[in-house]
C-alpha cells in the first residue's frame, strides 16, 4: 500500500508528539469489574445526565436504537468532556449522520459532521478507532456524493477529492464508485473527455455494464446518437456473445456427447449418460466440460445412494463399474468428493481401484481416504491393511503418525488391547498434535486398564497432569476420585505491575472510561494497544479486563496460558474468565423452557462463538449459537417468529439463544435423548450424521444408548470429521468444567451427560 506525503507527514508528527516516558501502573484482580451490558438488552443504559460515563453511553444507546439525530447531538455534547475519546466520538457521528436519507439538512449535518472529522485528520491514520473511521468517512462521502452529484457540484468535487486523498485505504468497490460519481460529475458538465476518462477507471477498479454503457453514451453524444440506440446495440451484443461462449471453443465431437449425455440423463438412462461422461473426462481432461461431466457422475452416484431397491444396487454397481475405466487421479478425486459427502461404500470402492495404479505421495494421499471410508463401512479388514502400509511404507509423514493412532483405536474397538497400547505408546513418542496427543494418551490409559496393567495408574495420572481442562483429563481426575469431580481453589488478590509508555498509559484511561459506559467493542480496540502481557499473573489480570470488556476469545487464551505457566491460576477469578457465564437470564430461560440443562446450553456457546455475539464463521453461521441463515428461517417458521433480519436478528442474544436451543432440543429428540449424538448433529449437520450412522453395523443401536462408558463412546474418535470429534469432547468438557466450577464438588454417574445425573449433587 503506497502512502501519499501527506499521510507519512501526520504518521510522523502524531509519532513525534509523543512522550517517551515509562510509568507504571499496578492492576489488581479485585479491581476489575464488568462493564454494562444493556447493549445486549441486560438493563437499561443510565439516564442522560452530565457525568462522561452516562452521555457516552447514551450516545451508543442512541445508536443502537436507530435515534441517528439523537446520537449526532450527543455525540457533539459530549466532546468536551470527553476529551481523550473525541476520536471515537467523531466515528460515532459520522456513523449516524450516515444514516438519514434525502433531506437537505440530513445532508448538511453529514457534511459537518466530516468536516470535524477533517480538521482532524490525523484520527483516521492513528489509533484503534481509525480503521473504522476511516470506512465510516468514506461511505459518508459517498453518501454525499448520491445526492450532490445534481445539487451541490462544488461540493460533490470536494468528496471526490477527500476520497481520492483516503485511496490508499479504500477497496476496489469504493475506488470504482468515486469514479463513477466523477464521471458522471463531468458528463453532465459536458466535460466529455474527462468523463470518459473517469468512468474508465472506475472499470480498471471494478467490472461494469452500466460503465460500459455510459461510456457508448459519450461516444453516441460525440457522434451526435442517442443512448437508447448505444443500449439497444450492446445488449443484442452481449446476448450473442453469451451464446456463442458456450461453443466455439469446444468440438463437435465433444459438444455431441455433452449433447447425448444430457438427453440419457433427461430420459433415466444414467448408466448410458455416464460412459459418455466418462468418454469427455477421458478424451477432453482439460475442458470445461469434463469438469461438467465429473459433477455429472458424482451427482448420478449420490441420487442412486439412499435407494436399496435390487434394481437401484444393481444400476449402482453398473455406474461404478462404467466409471472405474476413468485414469486413477480422477477416481481418487471422486472417493474424496464421495467420502465428503458421506458415501463411504462408494468412495471406498473408487479409492480401492485407484490404488492398483498410484503410487508415491498421490497414493498417500488415497490411502488415507480409503482407510477412513474403510473405518467408517466398519470394513475393519480392508481398514487394517490400509492403515498398515501407511504406517510402514510411508513412515516419516503425518499421514503415517496418524495411522498408527487410528490403528490403535481400531485394536481396542476389536479387543486387541495389547496391541492398541503398543500403538498408542508409540504414537506417543512421535511429534503429532496436542488434540492427537490427548487422545492417544487417553486410550493408551483405556487399553492398560483392559490389560491389567500396573501401568493403568500412571497412565491416568499423567493424563490428568499434562491435560488436566481437558474432557479427558476430567474424566480421569473424577473415575480416579471415586466418581467425584472437586474443585474448591481459594480466591486470592493477584497484583499486576505494568509499565506504559504516555500512549498506552492514555490507552489505559481511555479503556476505564469506555468499560463504564459499556462501549464493550471500543475497549477492546483499545485493549490491542497495550503491552503484550509477558508473566503470568500478567496474563491472567489482563485475561479479566478482555472479559469485562466481553472479549472472550482472547480473555480465555490469556487465561489458559497463565494457568499453564503457573497451576496455581487454575482458579476463580481467572476460569470465569476462560468460561463466562454472560446471558444467564436469556440461558437458564430458553432452555428450561426445552428442558435441557442450563450448563450444556453455556457449554456449547462457549465452543461455538465464545460468548460473542456477532461472532460469524466461514460457513456464514451467526451470533451466539451459530445459526446459519437456512436454518434460522426455517427454525423462525417453526416458533412463528416473522421473517428475519440478517444478519441483525442473528445478533441479538436473545433472539439467537432461543432459536439456537429449540434447534438443539430437535437433534436431542432426533437422537433419542442421546447428547454426544445431537452435538455432533448440531455440528456436522443431522443429514451427514445420519449417514455416517447407517454406514457402521455396529453402532446400530446407538442411538438408544445412555451410557458414556468407554467402550461406548470410542465412536467420538472415530468420526470421519475431525472438528466434530473434537467438539463434542470441548462441549461435554465445558459441562463437567461448569458444574465443578458452580458447585465445587460434582458426583459424576453414567453418563455424565445426564441432567439428573449431574443436578443431583448440588444438595450436598
Amino acid at each position: 500500500m503506497k502512502l501519499s506525503a501527506t499521510v507519512i507527514a501526520l504518521i510522523l508528527s502524531s509519532t513525534l508528539s509523543a512522550h517517551a516516558a515509562l510509568e507504571s501502573v499496578s492492576v489488581s484482580s479485585d479491581e476489575i469489574k464488568t462493564a454494562p451490558r444493556w447493549i445486549y438488552g441486560l438493563g437499561q443504559p443510565p439516564k442522560v445526565g452530565a457525568d462522561v460515563s452516562s452521555l457516552l453511553a447514551n450516545v451508543k444507546a442512541a445508536q443502537a436504537a436507530g435515534k441517528w439525530t439523537d446520537c449526532i447531538r450527543l455525540s457533539k455534547q459530549a466532546r468536551p468532556k470527553a476529551k481523550s475519546l473525541s476520536a471515537w466520538l467523531a466515528v460515532f457521528e459520522v456513523e449516524c449522520a450516515t444514516k438519514p436519507k434525502s433531506a437537505v439538512e440530513s445532508a448538511n449535518s453529514l457534511w459537518a459532521s466530516l468536516e470535524h472529522v477533517q480538521s482532524n485528520a490525523s484520527w483516521m491514520l492513528t489509533g484503534p478507532q481509525a480503521p473504522r473511521l476511516r470506512t465510516s468517512v468514506m461511505d459518508g462521502y459517498l453518501k454525499m456524493l448520491e445526492q450532490d452529484t445534481k445539487t451541490n457540484r462544488t461540493r460533490a468535487w470536494t468528496a471526490i477529492e477527500r476520497l481520492q486523498g483516503l485511496s490508499a485505504f479504500s477497496d476496489s468497490e469504493t475506488r470504482a464508485e468515486m469514479w463513477k460519481s466523477a464521471g458522471e460529475l463531468a458528463f453532465i458538465q459536458q466535460k466529455l473527455d474527462a468523463a470518459r476518462d473517469f468512468f474508465e477507471r472506475s472499470l480498471e477498479e471494478r467490472e461494469s455494464d452500466e460503465i460500459r454503457l455510459r461510456l457508448k453514451a459519450i461516444e453516441a453524444a460525440k457522434a451526435g446518437g442517442t443512448i437508447n440506440d448505444i443500449r439497444a446495440s450492446v445488449e443484442t451484443k452481449q446476448q450473442k456473445a453469451a451464446t456463442a461462449v458456450s461453443t466455439l471453443d469446444a468440438s463437435k465431437e465433444e459438444l455431441d456427447l455433452v449433447d447425448r449425455a444430457t438427453k440419457a440423463l433427461r430420459q433415466g438412462d444414467i448408466v448410458s449418460a455416464m460412459q459418455d461422461c466418462t468418454k469427455i473426462i477421458r478424451d477432453y481432461p482439460g475442458s470445461v466440460r469434463a469438469k461438467w461431466a465429473s459433477d455429472r457422475v458424482v451427482d448420478s452416484i449420490a441420487s442412486l445412494a439412499d435407494k436399496t431397491e435390487p434394481k437401484h444396487m444393481a444400476l449402482r454397481e453398473q455406474v461404478i463399474s462404467v466409471i472405474s475405466k476413468a485414469d486413477p487421479m480422477r477416481l481418487a478425486e471422486w472417493a474424496r468428493v464421495l467420502f465428503n459427502r458421506g458415501l463411504y461404500a462408494e468412495s471406498l470402492t473408487l479409492a480401492k481401484k485407484s490404488l492398483e495404479d498410484l503410487q508415491g505421495a498421490e497414493r498417500t494421499r488415497v490411502l488415507e481416504i480409503a482407510a477412513d471410508a474403510a473405518i467408517a463401512t466398519d470394513n475393519d479388514s480392508r481398514a487394517r491393511e490400509y492403515l498398515k502400509e501407511l504406517i510402514e511404507k510411508h513412515s516419516g509423514q503425518k499421514a503415517s503418525r496418524e495411522a498408527i493412532l487410528r490403528s490403535g483405536i481400531l485394536n481396542y474397538r476389536n479387543g486387541q488391547y495389547a496391541l492398541a497400547a503398543a500403538d498408542l505408546e508409540r504414537v506417543s513418542a512421535l511429534p503429532i498434535d496436542e488434540s492427537q496427543r490427548v487422545i492417544a494418551q487417553y486410550w493408551l490409559w483405556r487399553s492398560l486398564q483392559k490389560s491389567k496393567s500396573d501401568r493403568a495408574e500412571t497412565a491416568a495420572r499423567e493424563l490428568m497432569t499434562k491435560f488436566p481442562f481437558s474432557y479427558y483429563g476430567l474424566r480421569a481426575r473424577f473415575e480416579t476420585n471415586k466418581g467425584v469431580l472437586e474443585f474448591k481453589p481459594e480466591r486470592k488478590e493477584v497484583k499486576s505491575m505494568l509499565w506504559f509508555t504516555s500512549h498506552e498509559r492514555l490507552a489505559w484511561e481511555k479503556i476505564q472510561l469506555l468499560l463504564k459506559a459499556g462501549w464493550l467493542e471500543e475497549a477492546q480496540a483499545e485493549l490491542k494497544e497495550l503491552p503484550t502481557p509477558l508473566k503470568a499473573e500478567d496474563k491472567a489480570v489482563r485475561s479479566l479486563v478482555w472479559a469485562a470488556a466481553a472479549g472472550y476469545v482472547t480473555a480465555s487464551r490469556l487465561a489458559n496460558m497463565a494457568w499453564d505457566e503457573n497451576p496455581e491460576f487454575r482458579r476463580p477469578p481467572f476460569t470465569d474468565a476462560a468460561f463466562p457465564r454472560e446471558f444467564a437470564d436469556f440461558v437458564t430461560l430458553q432452555a428450561q423452557n426445552r428442558k435441557m440443562d442450563p450448563d450444556l446450553v453455556r457449554g456449547l456457546i462457549k465452543q461455538e462463538s465464545s460468548f460473542n455475539v456477532r461472532a460469524v464463521s466461514s460457513s456464514n453461521a451467526m451470533g451466539l449459537m451459530q445459526m446459519i441463515p437456512p436454518t434460522a428461517k426455517e427454525i423462525a417458521q417453526d416458533l412463528k417468529l416473522g421473517s428475519l433480519v440478517m444478519p441483525e436478528d442473528m445478533f441479538q442474544p436473545s433472539r439467537n439463544v432461543q432459536m439456537g436451543t429449540y434447534y438443539l432440543s430437535r437433534m436431542l429428540d432426533r437422537y433419542n435423548g442421546s447428547v454426544p449424538l445431537a452435538l455432533a448433529a448440531y455440528n456436522a449437520g443431522p443429514y451427514r450424521m445420519d449417514r455416517w450412522l447407517a454406514s457402521r453395523p455396529s453402532l446400530k443401536d446407538l442411538k438408544s444408548k445412555k451410557s458414556s462408558k468407554p467402550d461406548d463412546e470410542i465412536w467420538i474418535d472415530e468420526l470421519p470429521y475431525d472438528e466434530t470429534s473434537f467438539y463434542v469432547k470441548a462441549i461435554l468438557r465445558n459441562l463437567l468444567l461448569y458444574k465443578a466450577l458452580d458447585q465445587g464438588r460434582v458426583e459424576v454417574s453414567n453418563p455424565i451427560w445426564s441432567y439428573k445425573a449431574l443436578e443431583k449433587s448440588a444438595t450436598k
